[in-house]
């Protein structure tokens, strides 16, 4: 598509071809029930839609919208793919497509709470906070009205159709109005001072907002690691066990060296990291074990 537009001229901008890239993907999957063909359509719309939003806010308003606004624009895409998922879950003809869905809900939502519950990652919320509102774009205030709506609708309907517990929805609900609260934050004072590089975070030093909000990420991140742990074991998918445990493994060996690095002899440092890691390694996979053996054995 790239090459034919360019032969003509480019008449059509590379963000169109984007989405006609995007809907052809999507055509052919529900034809021929390719997952392939559905990952590359679902990835690439939301590629497309944000883009097309950081032009709307940042090149025809001249930066005048809040950067945070985006990400609560690809956060709520991700909860509308993971109820998609679910609600895909319970018919065996689209069981596959589920996992799409739900890999591609999972994993947005998952990157950005383990992000945000760093200190680099709370110097990105302080930059994105700042600067215009989110008002500033009636195209981005449209996209996530439709958004939060579709995420809505979809809630209702997968508790109607009985695909959800009621403690997943709740789940599920306060996670979707926290994430589209962020578009309306005011400027975030994360930091005493302004470190404009992620490389100098160990000596940044955080506010009483700071504290608040990396206490709120670090628990968010951990229940929800939990949570997909709870949900395979429940629905009986040792692939989201694995999922659950890798990231409980990744956040426990990360803390670690983000909260113990300035405080210990450097030798003592890596031998309890290694030590550290050795346990907690040993202790998830026996559980993990544990639970695809009873998982299979149901």
């Amino acid at each position: 598509l790239f090459a034919f537009n360019q032969d003509w001229g480019a008449p059509i901008s590379w963000k169109t071809i984007l989405f006609i890239a995007a809907a052809l993907a999507l055509a052919v999957a529900y034809t021929f029930k390719t997952i392939y063909s559905l990952a590359l359509g679902l990835f690439v719309a939301a590629g497309w839609w944000t883009v097309q939003a950081v032009t709307w806010g940042f090149v025809d308003r001249q930066g005048g919208v809040k950067g945070v606004s985006i990400v609560v624009g690809v956060l709520l895409i991700a909860l509308a793919f993971y109820l998609i998922g679910r609600l895909y879950d319970p018919h065996t003809k689209w069981k596959r497509f589920s996992i799409v869905y739900l890999i591609f809900g999972l994993i947005p939502i998952t990157v950005v709470l383990f992000a945000c519950s760093t200190k680099p990652g709370l110097m990105v919320l302080q930059e994105l906070t700042g600067g215009g509102s989110v008002f500033g774009s009636w195209e981005i205030v449209l996209s996530l009205g439709l958004f939060a709506a579709s995420v809505a609708g979809l809630l209702v309907y997968a508790l109607t159709r009985k695909v959800l517990s009621y403690m997943e929805a709740s789940a599920l609900l306060f996670l979707g109005i926290l994430i589209s609260a962020f578009a309306f934050l005011p400027e975030q004072v994360v930091f005493e001072k302004s470190f404009r590089s992620i490389y100098n975070y160990y000596s940044a030093v955080l506010t009483n907002t700071g504290v608040l909000w990396a206490v709120v990420f670090n628990l968010l991140i951990f229940f929800e690691l939990l949570g997909v742990i709870f949900s395979g074991y429940r629905r009986k998918e040792s692939w989201l066990i694995n999922i659950g445990m890798v990231g409980l493994f990744m956040l426990i060996a990360f803390k670690y060296f983000d909260w113990f690095f300035t405080f210990l002899d450097k030798s003592l440092f890596f031998i309890g990291a290694g030590v550290l890691l050795l346990v907690i390694g040993w202790f998830m996979e026996r559980n993990r074990r544990r639970l695809i053996a009873d998982i299979k054995a149901v």
